[in-house]
C-alpha cells in the first residue's frame, strides 16, 4: 500500500470522531487483500443504501439484505454523481432517497470470493519515512 494511501486512512481515522458529529454516519475504512496478491486495498461497507459518508477507499462493499457485492469506488462514484454531496479533502456524502435506493439496488453484484479482511494490527512492518507507490 502506498503511503499516501496509508497516510490518508490514518488521518481519516483521526478525523472520525469530528465526521460522525456532522454526518448521519460515517464508516470504518478496512483493509482486505485478495487470496493470489500480496497488494492491500481499502474498503468500507455501504449498508442497504443507508445516507452515508464516502471516504475515497479502493472498493466499496454493498451489503443488501444477504447479498454481498465488491465494487470499485469509482464505478460507485460514478453511478450515483449527481446524487453526492462534496465534503471536505476526498469524502463525499450521499443521503437515502427513493432515487439513491433505486440506483443502489441495481448495482450489478460482483463475486467476493477470494477476498479476505486484514486487521489493522496485521500491520507490522510500516516505515512512514519511505514513501512508496506500491
Amino acid at each position: 500500500m502506498s503511503f499516501e494511501k496509508s497516510y490518508y486512512v490514518y488521518q481519516y481515522i483521526q478525523n472520525k470522531a469530528n465526521l460522525e458529529g456532522m454526518y448521519e454516519y460515517v464508516p470504518d475504512i478496512n483493509f482486505m487483500k485478495y487470496a493470489q496478491e500480496s497488494n492491500v486495498y481499502t474498503l468500507f461497507s455501504w449498508d442497504d443504501a443507508i445516507s452515508t459518508l464516502i471516504p475515497k477507499t479502493d472498493f466499496v462493499l454493498i451489503s443488501r439484505k444477504e447479498e454481498l457485492s465488491l465494487v470499485p469506488y469509482d464505478t460507485i462514484i460514478t453511478i450515483f454523481e449527481n446524487y453526492l454531496e462534496k465534503c471536505e479533502g476526498d469524502l463525499y456524502f450521499i443521503k437515502r432517497t427513493p432515487e439513491t435506493i433505486k440506483l443502489f439496488n441495481q448495482i450489478p453484484q460482483i463475486d467476493i470470493d477470494g477476498y479476505e479482511i486484514i486487521n489493522a494490527d496485521d500491520f507490522v512492518d510500516i516505515n512512514l519515512n519511505e514513501q512508496t507507490t506500491n
